[in-house]
């Protein structure tokens, strides 16, 4: 049995992320999405790289070449930054 989860958490903002846990794909739901950079960063601090693309409200993440775990996605613009975690399988 797998259990899916939409995770909005932030520091200063709202970032809706599914499914989470995820595996190979995942999508980032937040507004005017090409006007952020997204990172996401590995239990060591190290930004993994992904490919990301922007459709107006969503951000469409491929992340079917990253190991497992857990890691902090990181979207920030201007001075702002947000933040949550996501899980792998």
């Amino acid at each position: 049995r797998s259990a899916t989860v939409a995770v909005q958490l932030s520091s200063d903002g709202r970032i809706n992320v599914f499914p989470n846990p995820a595996h190979g794909r995942f999508t980032v739901a937040v507004e005017d999405a090409a006007s952020w950079e997204m990172h996401l960063v590995d239990p060591r601090g190290r930004i993994v790289p992904v490919f990301v693309r922007a459709e107006d409200r969503d951000l469409l993440v491929d992340c079917s070449l990253v190991a497992p775990g857990p890691y902090l996605l990181v979207l920030e613009r201007g001075g702002e930054r947000r933040t949550a975690l996501l899980l792998l399988y």
